[in-house]
């Protein structure tokens, strides 16, 4: 997976895009003044089959837009963001998925993630319900099953 930002990312939004690239083993660029098809070139090009978007709104990471191979749009999802304040202690070789929403679990197939059948709480993304403010709260657990403090929220 390629991860990269809109054209000129606030402090917020590059912090999001290394910690996920941390966190999925993705490779994250500088977008700059590449153009929507030079990235779908460039991860096409690096043998990447889903580039994975964060675009900000006022200086916050609003909304990341998952695209496909091709450059068709998969997924996109409005957010807000809790960043944590230390480096996040999730290995990526191990990093399962959990959806308790239906209609995001097309993210377990787009995400570079295992399926996580056996109820495992360590080096977790967990997609579940929140209040009635945000549809749902992904959640990153780590290796020892900790919350890592990096919250994105569903609109």
């Amino acid at each position: 997976m390629l991860i990269t930002t809109s054209r000129k990312p606030s402090t917020k939004t590059r912090q999001l895009c290394k910690a996920l690239s941390r966190v999925f083993k993705a490779e994250c660029i500088n977008r700059g003044k590449m153009s929507m098809r030079d990235v779908f070139l460039k991860t096409s090009s690096k043998g990447y089959e889903t580039t994975l978007i964060i675009n900000d709104f006022q200086g916050n990471p609003s909304k990341i837009t998952f695209y496909g191979h091709q450059g068709q749009e998969i997924i996109s999802l409005d957010v807000n963001i809790a960043l944590p304040d230390s480096r996040l202690h999730i290995k990526p070789d191990n990093l399962s998925f959990k959806c308790d929403i239906v209609e995001l679990s097309i993210l377990k197939d787009i995400l570079p993630v295992k399926s996580n059948d056996e109820h495992n709480y360590s080096n977790l993304v967990w997609i579940k319900n929140t209040d009635k403010k945000y549809q749902a709260v992904m959640d990153f657990i780590d290796k020892n099953g900790d919350g890592t403090g990096l919250k994105i929220y569903i609109k």
